[in-house]
Parts: C-alpha cells; sequence; structure tokens
C-alpha cells in the first residue's frame, strides 16, 4: 500500500493497530509472567539492577530481577527499595547480587557485591590515576570472573583454594598505600 499524503492518517492508523494489539496481548503477558516471576523469588541467588527510563516524558526506573533460569524487566515511578519488597512478596534469598545503591540492601540473607559493578569502579579509578589498589584490585576481579566461569566444573576443594588465594591476595592489596583522594572519590 501507498502511504497517505503527508503520512498524518496512516501513522494515527498505524498507532491504533500497535495499541489494539498490545491490549490483546497485555492477559497472555501477564500470565506468562506469573511463573517467571515466582522463578526469580524461589531463586537462591537473586541478581537485580535499576537504570532510568522515561515513560510519557517522565523519568522511571526499570528493574531487572534475575535467577539462574528467569528474568523480570519492571518499570515503576520509583526507584525506591520498595518496589523490590514488593516484587518479592516476602521472598528471601540466600545471596543478593547488586551495586552498591542503598535501595539495594537488605533482600537477601547475604549481599554480593556485583563484579560488572566493581569492575567499572576499578576502570574509572584507573582512568582518574589510581595506580596502586585499582589496577590490582581489577585484576583480582578479573580472576574471580573467570574462576566463576568455571565453577561448575571445580571440586568443592579447588575452589576453596582458589578463595584463600584471592583472599591473601585482596589483604596484600588492602595493606598497600592508599589510593590518591582523586582517584578514590566514586
Amino acid at each position: 500500500p501507498r502511504p497517505a499524503a503527508g503520512g498524518g492518517l496512516r501513522r494515527e492508523h498505524q498507532r491504533g493497530a500497535i495499541a489494539n494489539i498490545l491490549a490483546r496481548a497485555e492477559a497472555p503477558l501477564l500470565a506468562a509472567a506469573v511463573p517467571i516471576a515466582a522463578a526469580v523469588r524461589a531463586s537462591p541467588v537473586v541478581g537485580s539492577d535499576e537504570t532510568s527510563a522515561r515513560v510519557g516524558g517522565k523519568t522511571w526506573w526499570q528493574w531487572v530481577l534475575l535467577s539462574s533460569t528467569a528474568i523480570c524487566h519492571l518499570i515503576a515511578d520509583t526507584r525506591a527499595a520498595a518496589v523490590v519488597t514488593t516484587f518479592m512478596a516476602g521472598a528471601r534469598p540466600q545471596v543478593w547480587v547488586a551495586d552498591r545503591y542503598a535501595g539495594q540492601l537488605g533482600h537477601g540473607a547475604v549481599r554480593q557485591m556485583c563484579l560488572a559493578h566493581l569492575l567499572r569502579d576499578a576502570k574509572y579509578a584507573i582512568e582518574e590515576g589510581c595506580t596502586v589498589f585499582a589496577p590490582g584490585f581489577r585484576l583480582l576481579l578479573l580472576r574471580a570472573v573467570a574462576i566463576g566461569k568455571r565453577r561448575d566444573r571445580l571440586k568443592h576443594s579447588t575452589l576453596a583454594q582458589y578463595r584463600a588465594d584471592l583472599d591473601k591476595r585482596l589483604d596484600r592489596l588492602l595493606s598497600g598505600p592508599e589510593p590518591k583522594p582523586k582517584a578514590a572519590r566514586r
């Protein structure tokens, strides 16, 4: 079909068609989301992050909550911890993996700092001139990530040895000189 002169009528028709498709899809999509959310809530390890999203010209928040088998995306008009508390509906995983944002505190029995966020922070510190702590910390994190990728193929005794080695390396880093204030500000 040819576009209408000026395209205005055709665009309105397309918007209406898209709105109708989304309206028809709403109930099946909401029903499909129920077991996905349940899988995240039942997981012993849950990861979470949030980022801003524009909705109707206003800043809202896109939350991602995930397990090893399921991922839920939520859009909320707030970045508050209540979004997570409401979603988790009383479930409390053994481990909560997130960045350092306060809204991510207290949702799991143990909190694991997100290694990707820590790597990003180490990169920022290196870019700001830290030559003492951040480069060694970055290498330590990369080693931990590499070990994690092989975790399912390693014996518990091997993992314990790797953990002890990582702990020793971190202790050496922490006992070194303090980073320069400019690089430590982030």
